[in-house]
């Protein structure tokens, strides 16, 4: 049978324009005159199903496109089955509805998570398409002062609170008690609890804690841990499923690693570089297999003159079982994933590319970028890279087991290169794929749709910034096209805090800059300002009235930490910060060696920290400590927490 995912885009295949659908059209793979593997059904009601295919119907993991629905997920003989993501479509094709959970021959059954096109959230236990127990939360009806409702307990139906529950009117304000209570009405609004039938009401009033400095100081909960292991995943037989289509890999043996707060694969000794290279001769199969394809309109034609072998990695199998763990290592390695990018062809490429599809049916769109799926959707993203760094280990066998260890260190200058470079068109591998090409690198981009033009850090920037971990040779691929989904949901996640920090910064740049500095306490010996004529009988004035002009270069550098989306980056950024306020007070500061100490550096920070007016800082704090917590040792552990104790300050 020809491999499930090598005709795909998820998929990959374009439907023939202009093509009636007059009868039901099924293109794939075929045994025994049934269809079974990788398929497109098209049928004459307008469904569009993409994906594994058993004896003609979909069975697997796959896509059906319906006028009023959109399904991406598991199918159990023609029905939803097992873990996927329903949306409903209203007349227009705009999404009214979203489901995220676990199915049960074609009904919403188990846990799920529910979303509502006027702002409702709902997740618990479904049974038969209605919820049974769990939360509802839903935006704040008209009077009560922007506060969301929220109830938890039993319901008969998503809408309707029926049974014993608590709810939470205000954070300062519960009621609990037996309740039978339409929070919602058909068009979205909220019923007044006035209308609610309330039996045995206990009514609480609790104080409102310091919700700021339990998120952004650690003390609320945290993504790292999460408790959904890998083998819990829902979407953890899709990696099953592709390791075993794609590259030939039986489903393996694991044990747990805590460091990583994943899962291992494990191959018995002797297995693994067997297994090592029937996945790359998968990998070349599928290479050529696509390359046979006519490059015409008509997609199902296929040239028969490419010849098998002219496609050949047996020396990149050899390098990648011969060569040891080094920094070399992870350069080759690097380099592969982006040449596999590249192709569209190749399996990884699919993979990444079928991921973000998933990723984007999950969280993208207005519906998707809920504020309570902040954490579930943060916890699946670190999961989707650990498992396609999995995928890649099986390619690459000396990668280490947790993707969270550092590259080694004693060529950290190279590693930090390495994560932000890549070298140019032609290959580095050598044709006996035991050693990289040492000409230099040509530093660009790796994302070619990447506007600005990355620069290798300098040496003290370097000296601050730990090694990156291993895994990051997937971050800038994944959080350049998911980024624009990943940050509305910590903007929406952090609103309550950005908001104060907001309205404080526009307050504070309304003032010079030196009445700022001095608002601040900074230290005078610290206020670099450079003027043409120090002796000018206007420099007072200039002094006086200047705005943005002390530390000009840090604020600048500052501000380009929302211009990245990846997290590691942004922590570069945010080194290069500190290095930038030291270098202005050496060259135009009346002491020309300040001493750095917490009393004079924070102050300082916080002055930067406002005129370069992040707008959501909160969000991008989150996002940073969520995605790079392992790197907060060393130097950059203090100036990160610098950072959020200067959004803490501001938003007093």
């Amino acid at each position: 049978m020809n491999s499930p995912m090598n005709t795909n885009a998820l998929l990959s295949d374009e439907e023939k324009k202009g093509e009636e659908k007059k009868c039901t059209v099924i293109r794939g793979n075929f045994e025994k005159g049934k269809a079974r593997g990788l398929c497109r059904i098209d049928t004459a009601a307008g469904t569009t199903y993409r994906g594994y295919v058993e004896e003609g119907v979909p069975h697997g993991f796959g896509e059906e496109m319906r006028k009023e629905e959109h399904y991406i997920g598991f199918f159990s003989r023609g029905k939803p089955h097992g873990y996927g993501v329903s949306s409903e479509l209203n007349e227009l094709g705009t999404i009214r509805r979203k489901y995220l959970g676990s199915f049960d021959e074609g009904s919403m059954q188990g846990e799920g998570v529910m979303m509502d096109g006027c702002g409702a959230y709902c997740e618990g236990q479904f049974k038969d398409d209605q919820l049974k127990f769990g939360r509802l939360q839903c935006p704040p009806p008209d009077g009560m002062g922007g506060y969301t409702m929220e109830y938890r307990g039993e319901f008969n139906g998503w809408r309707h609170a029926m049974g014993k529950g608590t709810l939470e009117v205000s954070p300062t304000l519960r009621i609990i008690g037996r309740f039978n209570y339409a929070i919602l009405g058909d068009d979205g609004s909220i019923k007044r609890t006035e209308d609610a039938d309330i039996v045995d009401a206990k009514i609480e009033t609790r104080r409102a804690g310091d919700r700021l400095k339990e998120v952004f100081h650690g003390e609320g909960p945290r993504i790292e841990h999460y408790s959904e292991a890998e083998d819990e995943w829902n979407w953890r037989p899709l990696v099953d499923l592709f390791l075993k289509e794609e590259l030939g890999q039986e489903k393996k043996q694991r044990r747990r690693d805590d460091s990583a707060g994943t899962e291992i694969e494990m191959d018995s000794l002797g297995e693994e570089d067997e297994s090592m290279r029937e996945a790359w001769r998968r990998v070349e199969k599928a290479l050529v297999r696509r390359r046979k394809r006519s490059e015409s309109d008509d997609r199902d034609e296929r040239r028969e003159d490419v010849d098998d072998d002219e496609i050949d990695l047996s020396h990149l199998a050899s390098a990648a079982d011969l060569r040891p763990w080094c920094p070399g290592y992870y350069l080759m390695v690097r380099t592969a994933w982006a040449e596999a990018l590249a192709d569209p062809a190749h399996p990884l490429s699919r993979l990444a590319h079928t991921w973000v599809q998933i990723y984007q049916a999950s969280y993208g769109g207005t519906l998707g970028a809920h504020r309570c799926v902040h954490e579930k959707a943060a916890s699946e993203l670190r999961l989707i890279l650990y498992s396609v760094y999995g995928v890649v280990r099986v390619l690459f066998p000396n990668l280490p087991l947790n993707p969270l260890d550092p590259i080694p260190d004693e060529d950290v200058e190279i590693a930090v290169e390495a994560s932000t470079a890549v070298g140019s068109q032609e290959t580095l591998f050598t044709a006996d794929g035991l050693s990289l090409a040492e000409e230099k690198m040509e530093v660009i981009s790796l994302e070619s749709e990447t506007a600005s033009i990355k620069t290798i850090p300098s040496p003290v920037v370097i000296s601050l910034l730990p090694p990156p971990p291993v895994i990051s040779f997937l971050y800038d691929h994944f959080f350049a096209r998911l980024h624009p989904i990943l940050l509305p949901l910590y903007i929406v996640s952090s609103a309550e805090f950005d908001d104060v920090y907001w309205a404080k910064i526009v307050y504070l740049n309304a003032h010079t800059d030196v009445k700022l500095l001095s608002f601040l306490d900074v230290p005078r010996c610290i206020w670099p300002i450079e003027l043409e004529n120090p002796e000018d009988l206007g420099a007072a004035v200039i002094c006086n009235t200047a705005r943005y002009r002390f530390y000009e270069s840090a604020i600048k550098m500052l501000q380009n930490i929302p211009t990245q989306p990846n997290p590691l980056e942004k922590l570069r950024i945010l080194a290069e910060t500190f290095v930038e306020m030291n270098s202005c007070v050496e060259a135009h500061a009346e002491s020309k060696k300040p001493l750095w100490e917490a009393d004079t550096l924070m102050p300082a920070f916080i002055y930067v920290v406002v005129r370069a007016g992040i707008k959501h800082l909160g969000a991008e704090i989150r996002l940073i400590d969520d995605f790079s917590s392992q790197l907060h040792d060393g130097p950059i552990g203090p100036m990160f927490t610098y950072l959020k104790s200067a959004f803490v300050y501001i938003s007093m």
